[in-house]
């Protein structure tokens, strides 16, 4: 046995994920609307009386309780981390939550992100909750992988769901057709652009994994999606919109509520070694909270920032560059060739397309994309109005 024998747990991934409630809790309470939770696996053994368990990450609206009915188990608490949700109760839809939360200019910026995206593109929403065919599931969850890849290798970073992708996709397709799971899409046509993976429990929404095709990232797709969800929250009786741990933009723009995680220290009262040691774990940590309270984990934070750049700089060496050039008209039409810009051959020019249909508000309708016969590096944008040269440099 080790000098300190620890088990660690995160709470909200394990509840969300899989419904899991260790076995030293009787029941899970939620305080929003009252309701509990009882452990369907509630078998605790004497081993657990000689374990110190850290529980990590326990929502605030989440009461645990302790089963100390075979073992004389207590806990140190504190907090730790801090998360943001919406609550929608005090609000009837989402227009009204608006103009609680945001200014007449923010909401000004938010229609014109609404109908731009519109504009540009043959878009639509779709919820799956309650039933999705296997094929389809499979389909988007590889798109969700996908997403997931391409926007993180971009920022020289790794989702930490990447980790257990293949147990989240085992598990979640049952879990939609149970209504604990569900994918929300913004489809352009029948093609995903942006996907969120939830979890649903009672009242609550879970927003767990969000992702969406890199190629579209003017479009501001995900303050779009929190948008539509909050409309679906209202119409199915979800109360809490949960956005979870990680400090953005985004999150700050929509939340009405930033909370801290819990984190519980649990340990055998009767064993006072256990107690003691419980005791200095709960030190440590609370001052490693407080060190990120007081920035003074900025200077790491900010060397693994410049790393991440250099590492994502040389492991982009081949990235796609252009040149692009605004044209008061098109090359005459013996000189071009038109090509199918929307197959999978042409991907690497379809970020300037959407760029140029975003900054010209230009439906896919209109676009026509050409390649200069004697130059094979330079295509034509040419939109209603505008068009632009783009020329491959790498």
């Amino acid at each position: 046995m080790s000098l300190i024998n620890i088990k660690k747990y995160n709470f909200n991934s394990d509840f969300f994920e899989t419904r899991l409630v260790y076995p030293f809790y009787t029941n899970v309470f939620n305080r929003s609307n009252e309701q509990n939770f009882p452990n369907p696996n509630l078998t605790i053994s004497l081993d657990e009386g000689s374990i110190i368990h850290v529980v990590n990450y326990i929502n605030p609206y989440f009461k645990l309780s302790l089963d100390d009915s075979t073992i004389p188990l207590k806990s140190y608490n504190f907090n730790q981390s801090i998360g943001f949700s919406v609550n929608l109760s005090d609000f009837s839809n989402v227009d009204d939550y608006m103009k609680f939360k945001m200014s007449s200019k923010g909401r000004k910026n938010m229609r014109s992100c609404l109908r731009r995206l519109e504009t540009c593109f043959n878009i639509r929403y779709q919820m799956y909750f309650g039933e999705i065919t296997l094929s389809n599931y499979q389909y988007l969850f590889e798109k969700l992988h996908s997403f997931i890849i391409h926007r993180f290798e971009e920022r020289g970073d790794k989702h930490e769901a990447l980790n257990h992708w293949d147990i989240l996709k085992k598990n979640t397709y049952s879990m939609i057709h149970e209504k604990k799971a569900s994918l929300f899409v913004i489809y352009n046509g029948d093609i995903p652009i942006d996907i969120c993976l939830n979890y649903h429990h009672q009242n609550i929404l879970d927003n767990a994994i969000v992702s969406f095709d890199i190629n579209y990232s003017k479009f501001r797709l995900g303050y779009i999606d929190i948008l539509k969800q909050l409309e679906w929250c209202f119409e199915n009786g979800v109360e809490i919109f949960d956005m979870g741990i990680g400090d953005f933009d985004i999150k700050r723009s929509w939340s009405n509520e930033i909370y801290d995680f819990e984190t519980q220290i649990i340990y055998n009262n009767s064993r006072i070694t256990l107690k003691m040691k419980a005791f200095v774990i709960m030190q440590f940590l609370k001052s490693k909270e407080f060190l990120r309270k007081k920035n003074l984990d900025l200077i790491y934070h900010k060397c693994r920032t410049l790393f991440k750049k250099e590492v994502q700089f040389d492991s982009n060496k081949s990235k796609v560059l252009f040149e692009a050039i605004g044209l008061e008209t098109k090359p005459k039409s013996e000189k071009l060739s038109e090509i199918d810009f929307r197959s999978d051959t042409f991907d690497f020019l379809k970020r300037e397309i959407y760029n140029f249909q975003y900054l010209n508000f230009e439906s896919s309708q209109n676009i026509k994309v050409y390649n200069l016969k004697n130059s094979p590096d330079i295509f034509i944008i040419s939109g209603k109005n505008k068009n632009l040269q783009v020329k491959l440099l790498q």
